[in-house]
């Protein structure tokens, strides 16, 4: 597990002080192996989850250390556990074992849909026998039995709920669980309004756990809403959970390959005198790009791409894809080579800012802005106005 070439910058912004500390009772800090356990499940997420799934290829090859993690959730003792202790082991446990499950059966098969017996095998967690089901239910659930929260915390295998790049921790529970539902519940790949119909389509993950959490479906998700669920639209549900997009796939067998990055000089100097021999694309989210981008970019957002977003775009001309460190676009660009396009380079906002070139926002203003979490990538401020 020595590459980081699939990792991507943590999505989670930083969290109060007061919450990062580590309450003095749990078991985090009495218990070695609880320990090893949680920085090893971070450590593993962090590394080898893009885009919510995980490329099963790289990790057949090289899985030693997730072995390791394995290992420490079926002897952990739980002795002097917390109820947040609880919750974190059991949740990244959990995750970890749905992850274990599609490598057993990779590459014949990805799907848990498709594996027999997947959410009834049994498995040993902290020394005892029980199927994922059993997990879930006797464990997860009964511990939290009025928390909707926590189901979306839980990795089912297929595209929704996408899995964390992050662990659970026990004291970042509600922190990580607040961030990761308005993330979710804001994304069209979760819910879709069709104006046309007067209809909402909802992830299944609703009517999985329908059982008394989600009485008032609507105003459950119109709390994290920013585009709030018009009261007057029916509700139905999606059956798009298990269903594989041919880009999804790819990101689950995609090799090492690393795209030629332009360089910024010759790029500038081209977007000086021939615009129109280059087709630049943002692959970053919709949030990152009204914050900052290079002008013309046109975006195309990572988390929901499709060769349809596309269509537009000549294969023989020049395409640059830019995203925050270059990993996304990366990712993206192989994919738009495989399927034709004869010339793609990337480019590192990164870079491109330490070079002391600025980006326009929404309004289309000069900013030195860059929705960026980890400032340790940032070599240094641009003319002093500070990117994050």
């Amino acid at each position: 597990m020595k590459s980081l070439y699939f990792f991507f910058i943590l999505l989670l912004p930083l969290t109060s002080a007061k919450s990062q500390d580590t309450p003095k009772e749990t078991a985090m800090n009495k218990n070695y192996a609880f320990q090893s356990f949680l920085y090893g499940t971070n450590t593993f997420l962090d590394e080898h989850v893009v885009n919510g799934t995980i490329n099963y290829k790289v990790l057949k090859e090289d899985h030693e250390d997730f072995a390791k993690l394995l290992k420490l959730s079926s002897t952990m003792n739980l002795e002097g556990f917390t109820k947040q202790d609880k919750n974190a082991f059991y949740i990244n446990t959990y995750n970890l074992l749905v992850i274990s499950s599609i490598l057993q059966k990779f590459p014949e098969e990805t799907s848990p849909e498709k594996i027999l017996g997947f959410y009834t095998n049994s498995h040993v967690v902290a020394g005892e026998e029980m199927s994922l089901n059993e997990l879930e239910e006797d464990y997860i659930v009964k511990l939290n039995p009025a928390d909707p929260l926590l189901y979306f915390s839980l990795y089912k295998g297929g595209i929704h709920p996408l899995l964390p790049n992050f662990a659970y921790y026990p004291h970042q529970i509600k922190d990580r669980l607040n961030y990761r539902i308005v993330n979710i519940l804001n994304s069209d790949a979760f819910i879709e309004i069709n104006d046309e119909y007067r209809v909402v389509y909802l992830s299944p993950i609703f009517k999985w756990h329908s059982r008394g959490v989600y009485k008032e479906t609507r105003a459950f998700i119109n709390q994290y809403r920013d585009q709030k669920l018009p009261e007057e639209y029916a509700i139905t549900y999606s059956d798009t959970e298990w269903k594989i997009d041919p880009f999804q796939e790819f990101l689950l067998h995609v090799d090492r390959r690393e795209l030629p990055k332009i360089n910024i000089v010759e790029f500038e100097d081209m977007l000086k005198k021939s615009p129109k021999d280059i087709q630049l694309v943002d692959a970053r989210s919709d949030v990152e790009f009204k914050i900052g981008h290079i002008k013309n970019a046109k975006k195309l957002d990572f988390a929901t791409f499709s060769m349809r977003n596309v269509w537009m775009f000549k294969k023989d001309v020049l395409v640059v894809i830019c995203s925050t460190t270059s990993r996304r676009a990366n990712l993206l660009g192989k994919y738009m080579k495989d399927n034709g396009f004869m010339n793609v380079q990337t480019l590192s906002l990164i870079d491109w800012m330490n070079e002391g070139h600025s980006l326009e926002d929404e309004e289309g203003k000069e900013t030195y802005r860059l929705h960026v979490y980890k400032r340790e990538n940032m070599k240094y401020l641009t003319k002093g106005k500070g990117v994050y």
